[in-house]
Order: structure tokens, then sequence, then C-alpha cells
């Protein structure tokens, strides 16, 4: 390969497959730096850390755990799968970013039977006299909405 790396013109589609790539050769890749920290931090330092809030919320928009301070809501306006789920105080939820993902919040919830469906989360601004609110709305495969168990985690700077 003359120290030149590979480029994609360079290989025939489904032509690398696992018994031709000779492992002993690959590098890591120069821009990934050290994948196994963030910003120069070990990710372990940030464990328990007041920057990552979390939430596990039933259906019914009950709170199941989560970070100390967290709180939810369920149907809001009456609309089915739509929740809000509040950080603790001193939080802006605009300047956040969220993961949400569906799934039972039991200890014990069976990995194969959990409920399937769509999940989104956003920053709620409708109040603007407090930020702290992410809003998430669950709905079916087919996008009708439905109330849904979810977890949330949601990390600021």
């Amino acid at each position: 390969m003359n120290g030149r790396g590979v480029k994609s013109a360079d290989v025939q589609p489904d032509a690398l497959k696992g018994a031709k790539i000779d492992e002993s050769t690959l590098a890591q890749v120069p821009s990934a730096g050290d994948a196994g920290t963030l910003g120069g931090n070990d990710p372990a330092d940030f464990l328990g850390s007041d920057q990552v809030q979390w939430a596990s919320v039933n259906a019914d928009g009950t709170l199941a755990r989560g970070s100390a301070g967290m709180s939810s809501f369920h149907n809001v306006a009456n609309i089915a799968g739509l929740y809000l789920v509040q950080l603790p105080p001193g939080f802006n939820a605009i300047a956040c970013t969220y993961t949400a993902s569906i799934g039972r919040a039991g200890y014990n919830a069976d990995v194969t039977d959990q409920p399937r469906g769509l999940i989104s989360a956003a920053p709620y601004t409708g109040n603007q006299s407090d930020i702290r609110y992410v809003m998430v709305q669950t709905r079916t495969d087919d996008g009708t909405k439905v109330d849904l168990p979810f977890h949330l985690i949601v990390v600021c700077p």
C-alpha cells in the first residue's frame, strides 16, 4: 500500500471481506485522536456528574426513577404519548442535548417483550419563565401517537 492508504476508487464493490484484510497493517485514523476520552476527560469522569441528567418514565407519565430533582408529566394538552420531563433547578433545557429510547422502566423488564415505537425529544419553550422542560413524544411504528414508557438522557453544558 506504499503508505498512501486506500481510496474508495481503489476498491471494487464487495471486494474487501474478512480474510482479505490483514489487520496487522491497520493503523489508527489520524483524525480520530484518542477515542477513549471526551474533551481530554476520561468517560468515567462524567458518571454522577450533574451535567448528565436521566429519567425512566412509565407509560402513564409517572417517574419510575431518575436523577435527583427530575419529574415527569403525562398527557400534556390531552395528546396521547406527549410528556414533559422537568430538569432540576438551575438547568436550561434549551442548552442541553437529549437521547431518548422506548423501553419499560422495570428493573427486570424482559428485553424480548419491550414495546416498539418511535420517540422524539426537544426542549419545551411554551413556558418562557421556566426553561427546564424537555418534551417527549412517543408513537407507534406507523406514526400514531400512543403512550409508551421511555428512557431519557439529558446532557447539559
